[in-house]
């Protein structure tokens, strides 16, 4: 019995293995930004929630319209109400949190990729810092699904954010 690939002339094979790689590259690229954006985002977060600033946090909202989805399924698409949760949030003092990127890629739509739209998922932990490791209950965790679109100023801004 005869291999497949010894039916296959060497001088076809790496030619085609050559040219995968090189269509393989530029998307793990891609990728690879779209993953530097969520982390800058996450960092942006993360520096706002601990200087504990409600109205900086407005601004890493885009402009048209954001929309958050609570764990409890409700849904805030107005700046009163997305102030009201984060002024509350905030006022839990003692407490520090982190987000750490899990996934992030460009929005494709019809095959093609959307280069001002992030598409990222991040792991949220809050942790409470005055007095650590003493009941589990003093972490919280969510998992935060997130869509980032660049504005006309080339910052990107959360448009979406959906919380588990």
């Amino acid at each position: 019995m005869r291999h497949l690939s010894s039916s296959i002339p060497r001088k076809l094979v790496f030619p085609a293995l050559f040219s995968l790689g090189a269509t393989a590259f530029p998307l793990a690229a891609a990728s690879d930004d779209a993953k530097q954006i969520a982390q800058r985002h996450a960092d942006n977060w993360t520096q706002t929630l601990e200087a504990a600033q409600g109205e900086d946090i407005m601004e890493l909202y885009a402009s048209s319209k954001p929309t958050v989805i609570f764990p409890s399924g409700r849904v805030v698409d107005s700046q009163p109400e997305l102030e009201n949760f984060w002024h509350g949030f905030l006022d839990s003092k003692g407490a520090k949190t982190r987000m750490t990127v899990a996934d992030a890629h460009f929005n494709s739509t019809g095959g093609r990729e959307q280069s001002n739209v992030v598409v990222a998922k991040y792991l949220v932990v809050r942790e409470n810092q005055r007095r650590p490791y003493l009941f589990t209950l003093n972490k919280t965790q969510w998992r935060l699904d997130t869509v980032l679109t660049r504005q006309t100023n080339g910052q990107w801004k959360t448009q979406l954010q959906n919380w588990h």
